[in-house]
This record gives C-alpha cells, sequence and structure tokens, in this order.
C-alpha cells in the first residue's frame, strides 16, 4: 500500500506571504524568507487555488499558494 511521505520544497520568490489557513479571505500572517526549505504536509484545492500546508524550520504550520513552492522530482 502507498503512503505519502513529507517532502522537502522550497518556496520560489522574495516577499512571499504565508498565511494561518488556506484560502485568500484569511489574511498573511508572515513572509517567507527567499529560497526558504519546508516540509510539505498537504494539499487543499480553495477557490480554484491550490494550497499547501507547510512546516517551517521553526515548526511553524502554515498555508502557501502552490505558485510560489518548487517540490524538487527526487528527494
Amino acid at each position: 500500500m502507498w503512503k505519502p511521505e513529507i517532502k522537502k520544497a522550497y518556496i520560489v520568490g522574495t516577499c512571499v506571504k504565508f498565511r494561518q489557513n488556506a484560502g485568500k479571505e484569511y489574511p498573511p500572517i508572515g513572509e517567507f524568507e527567499a529560497n526558504e526549505q519546508v516540509k510539505l504536509l498537504n494539499s487543499a484545492l480553495v477557490d480554484g487555488m491550490t494550497w499547501h500546508r507547510v512546516k517551517r524550520a521553526n515548526g511553524q504550520f502554515v498555508w502557501v499558494i502552490d505558485h510560489y513552492l518548487h517540490v524538487p522530482f527526487r528527494q
């Protein structure tokens, strides 16, 4: 049986904001560092946009839009 694994991912861009919940109706609560490495946990489709829940190195769990996340093919 296939079991999903936590994957490393990287933030693409500068001044990329993150939110406490998935969706533009939630205000940004901070910004990622450029090229910050995060752990990809899960995804959600909200209002036609894909959001990813990630864990930051400091242990914070936040959401980011798919466009700003790069997941390397092989890990």
